[in-house]
């Protein structure tokens, strides 16, 4: 956005002041064309984080319904906790694909 003001006055103080408001006015808007861009890369960073914590609660819920139809049926949950562990490994190593290894920490 640019703004052109012209105003004729005899005073140089007012015109130093009237320059300095100018400049400072464009910083303003620099800054904020900064600031918008940065706000860009936030959320193209944040993006992929919301689709797997939406699918992570996704998938928590119906582990859970699952469990929960079939508390009284003994094979059936057995399948259900290896439907788990399945699904357990592929978050970790989802997981770990995206997250540089910690040396601290033990090997899965």
């Amino acid at each position: 956005m640019r703004i052109d003001a012209f105003i004729n006055l005899q005073d140089e103080r007012v015109d130093r002041k009237l320059d300095k408001i100018v400049g400072l006015l464009g910083l303003l808007l620099k800054g904020q064309r900064h600031m918008a861009g940065e706000l860009d890369i936030l959320e193209a960073t944040l993006l992929p984080m919301t689709n797997a914590v939406d699918g992570i609660t996704t998938l928590v819920a119906e582990l859970t319904r699952l469990v929960r139809e079939n508390a009284y049926n003994p094979a059936r949950i057995l399948a259900v906790a290896a439907e788990i562990d399945a699904k357990t490994k592929i978050l970790v190593d989802a997981t770990l694909a995206g997250t540089p290894a910690d040396p601290n920490l033990p090997p899965v």
